[in-house]
């Protein structure tokens, strides 16, 4: 076995796979060069998902199975194809660990309900080493994409990325039809921070800031960095009322904050505007009332979380003042 593609010893699915050698299939180089330079062909796709689809089908070609998973959680990949007609997780697996020379591309498992047999293995091992190399491509592409969409000083996700979730074909991917809500916040009286103390610390503020507002979300929620010291955070499957909850949860722990760098000692506090996006609303319509959700708190004394609960920026944000 090739070591970019590392079979688990426990693949088989908590069982041996069939001793019976096919060794006119296993043996054959025809049958090993032709799988080889089906999946080499794949070159072509440079989006990870699509990849994956395409390979999947390919192999399904090449061996009957039921259920294909692959799992990259630094590249936040998590691709699964099954056959819905079966009830439950198939007993029968091959798990690989898929490497090349900068370190591991993800876990694939390929499973069925009846047992794989030897001559089988072997195709779907085949099929994988040769994968090894349009996979290290695509996982290359994803991880530049990855850098151009995250803010290098906080590491969450930019404006270029809150730009391209403003779109409505965007915004309808990112809701799937489910409840929305979004929060612009910032840090209260920032450009006194970096007036007073220098950027490095500014910087560290921000990256305090940043490291709070993700501790408080979801794995299903997305926080960007909209610029300065501004961020949004979209929380979907979320009502109005979680997202006013959050808002809170956010401030307080903001305000419990001491950023202590050098002889600087700063002492944090945030405003947040809410609003809940409305079905089919671009998401840019939204971020604007909660934008100005946000200057209004600002001009009520900063320190608290405001909810547009209107249509209409106009028309006046409830706000919600508060005493700790």
């Amino acid at each position: 076995m090739n070591a970019n593609a590392e079979l688990a010893d426990t693949a088989l699915g908590y069982d041996k796979a069939d001793k019976v050698v096919c060794s006119d299939v296993v043996n054959s180089r025809e049958v090993q060069t032709s799988l080889e330079l089906n999946v080499a062909s794949l070159y072509q796709h440079i989006e990870i998902d699509d990849l994956l689809s395409a390979f999947a089908e390919r192999l399904g070609v090449a061996v009957n199975h039921d259920e294909f998973e692959f799992r990259n959680t630094d590249l936040e990949v998590d691709y699964r194809r099954r056959d819905h007609r079966l009830a439950a997780s198939v007993p029968h697996k091959l798990r690989y660990r898929i490497t090349d020379q900068h370190g591991c591309l993800g876990v694939m498992e390929i499973g069925r309900n009846t047992q794989f047999r030897s001559d089988e293995v072997r195709k779907i091992s085949v099929a994988v080493n040769a994968f090894t190399g349009p996979l290290s491509n695509a996982n290359l592409y994803r991880r530049a994409c990855q850098s151009a969409y995250r803010d290098p000083l906080t590491g969450v996700r930019n404006r270029a990325a809150l730009d391209e979730a403003l779109s409505y074909k965007s915004a309808s991917s990112l809701r799937r039809d489910s409840a929305l809500v979004l929060l612009v916040c910032d840090v209260d009286r920032f450009k006194s921070v970096n007036d007073s103390c220098g950027h490095t610390v500014g910087d560290e503020v921000l990256r305090q800031f940043a490291r709070i507002l993700q501790d408080n979300t979801r794995d299903t929620d997305i926080v960007f960095r909209y610029g300065g010291d501004e961020f949004v955070i979209a929380l979907q499957h979320t009502q109005l009322a979680g997202g006013r909850e959050l808002a809170q949860r956010i401030r307080r722990a903001v305000k419990q904050t001491t950023v202590r760098i050098g002889n600087a000692c700063i002492n944090l506090t945030t405003t947040v505007g809410i609003t809940e996006v409305k079905p089919h609303e671009p998401l840019d319509d939204a971020f604007l009332r909660a934008d100005e959700a946000l200057l209004t708190g600002k001009k009520a004394g900063r320190d608290r979380v405001v909810c547009n609960e209107e249509g209409d920026c106009n028309s006046g944000p409830l706000v919600t003042d508060v005493s700790d």
